[in-house]
């Protein structure tokens, strides 16, 4: 665990004094990438990539590091859901099962349901 992470496996995002911007992930030593969703609430949208370090690239999505990324419309980015995934192969094609969905009603009960992704963990393994 990197000094600047939570014991609860949170990751700090920044920000202003008492504003919430963390989010709660498992962190699973053996997984290499990352599938997340980022939300913005000053845009009211989601984003969905995958990396092997999140607390970089939410840093970097905040920075706008990224200029012609979708993420480029705001700086308040928060991590709402990361699922573990073994390999950049496995990651890719939770990413693009994600993506495929094409459902802001989708994207809330990923997060709000665990079963969903771990479906989807089972689902892609062997990649």
């Amino acid at each position: 665990m990197s000094p600047d992470n939570h014991r609860d496996g949170t990751i700090p995002a920044g920000g202003s004094k008492g504003q919430q911007r963390c989010c709660l992930f498992h962190f699973h030593p053996m997984e290499t990438h990352f599938v997340y969703i980022l939300y913005s609430p000053s845009t009211g949208s989601y984003y969905i990539g995958q990396t092997m370090d999140l607390e970089n690239r939410l840093i970097q999505h905040n920075s706008h590091f990224f200029k012609d990324s979708h993420t480029k419309v705001a700086d308040d980015w928060i991590l709402k859901l990361s699922i573990p995934c073994t390999s950049r192969r496995m990651a890719l094609a939770i990413e693009k099962h994600i993506k495929g969905n094409r459902s802001r009603k989708y994207l809330e009960n990923l997060i709000r349901y665990s079963g969903i992704s771990e479906r989807l963990i089972s689902k892609y393994m062997d990649l």
